[in-house]
């Protein structure tokens, strides 16, 4: 009698597990479209120009029986009155229904971030199907021009771009940012938003391209309203606290010093008794990796302690730089000064604060740097 109740079981167990799979349509991975990039353009005639970079399913990757021959991807362009009605021609011109979930980035050309970089950008933000965390970017030209560019005989092109854009976090040259922090930024009426702008540089050997970092968009009211240099966005990297990692060139003592950060902090606090300026404390710990000398010269306390202070001005400079371009020049504000003012005095803040909410008073700003020399190398410092 048990062994028939377990069988019984068993079998209405399994009737109706293959029930309730008879609603779900199973799309087989030969009938996908595997994206890896997708690059968003206006057109001249008031639409959209959407290009996507796919895995070729006749490449040696996807085809036992290829040549060898044939790129492991392809670009397709399409068009439409908007993002949605362009993309949806991918299963009309190309009898597939295309993957969204493994693309790498997302590439918004240069005049179409100047108009109105929301319009481009919500049908990714709705679309279940799309990832919020694809890194988003500004092309220098435009996102069919970048995701053209050869990079190299079968190498995927997303993939250059994407590791392209996650370096900042050992160069300190670029902000890689996931495209759900960037809306929420955009939203955000206390804070300023901003992303990656890349370009492409010709190999001097070879007629493939390498990527160019270009700088970093600042936009306000949803548009693009200026690029800062890669310098300034080393010192944009440093105000939100987003270094892990840079190599400082420092002319010091007869020499060239490299100095590599290790660590850094930043700390932001707001103003104190009804005052109108906000300290920025900027922590860093460096080892310097190489000096240029023409004898090998020893390193002694005192070189260390002068190239230790100018590294100090280095780094406040850019980051000075980095907040007047940014803040007071484009109307953009990366420290989320607002919304730190709103937090620590909200009663200050709604008394001269917009009808919408936003604040449109500007800060006065203080700057401090400290630096600490963790290591000189493989040598001990020592005194003459």
């Amino acid at each position: 009698m048990r062994r028939r109740i377990i069988a019984f079981a068993a079998a209405l167990t399994s009737v109706f597990l293959l029930t309730s799979c008879g609603g779900i349509k199973i799309t087989e991975l030969n009938e996908r479209l595997i994206i890896e990039a997708v690059g968003v353009d206006f057109s001249e005639d008031g639409g959209y120009t959407v290009t996507v970079q796919a895995l070729n399913s006749a490449s040696p990757a996807g085809n036992e029986q290829s040549d060898g021959n044939t790129e492991l991807t392809e670009n397709l362009v399409f068009k439409g009155n908007s993002v949605g009605e362009a993309l949806n021609g991918i299963s009309v011109h190309t009898g597939k229904t295309p993957l969204f979930s493994q693309a790498r980035v997302l590439i918004i050309g240069f005049d179409t971030a100047k108009k109105n970089i929301s319009k481009a950008l919500d049908f990714f933000l709705r679309e279940y199907t799309t990832r919020t965390d694809i890194l988003v970017a500004v092309s220098e030209g435009s996102a069919t021009e970048m995701l053209n560019a050869s990079f190299g005989e079968n190498v995927i092109g997303a993939s250059v771009i994407e590791n392209a854009l996650n370096s900042g976090e050992s160069t300190g040259n670029t902000v890689g940012l996931p495209l759900y922090k960037f809306v929420n930024l955009l939203l955000d009426n206390k804070s300023g938003a901003y992303c990656p702008v890349i370009g492409t540089q010709k190999e001097e050997l070879s007629e493939n391209f390498r990527i160019k970092i270009i700088g970093t968009a600042l936009f306000s009211e949803n548009k693009l309203n200026g690029v800062i240099d890669s310098n300034e966005t080393c010192g944009l990297l440093y105000l939100i606290d987003r270094v892990s990692s840079a190599d400082i060139p420092i002319e010091a003592d007869g020499g060239v010093f490299t100095l590599r950060v290790v660590d850094s902090r930043t700390k932001i606090k707001p103003p104190e008794n009804g005052g109108s300026t906000f300290l920025i404390r900027i922590n860093t710990e460096c080892d310097i990796v190489e000096f240029e000398s023409a004898d090998f010269s020893k390193l002694t306390k005192e070189a260390v302690e002068k190239v230790r202070i100018a590294c100090e001005e280095h780094i406040k400079k850019r980051a000075g730089r980095a907040i007047t371009s940014a803040y007071y020049e484009s109307d953009c504000d990366v420290c989320r000064f607002a919304r730190r003012m709103w937090l620590s005095d909200p009663e200050r803040y709604r008394a001269a604060a917009n009808e919408d909410g936003s604040f449109s008073e500007k800060f006065a700003v203080e700057i401090d740097v400290g630096v600490k020399i963790r290591r000189t190398g493989k040598e001990t410092l020592y005194e003459e």
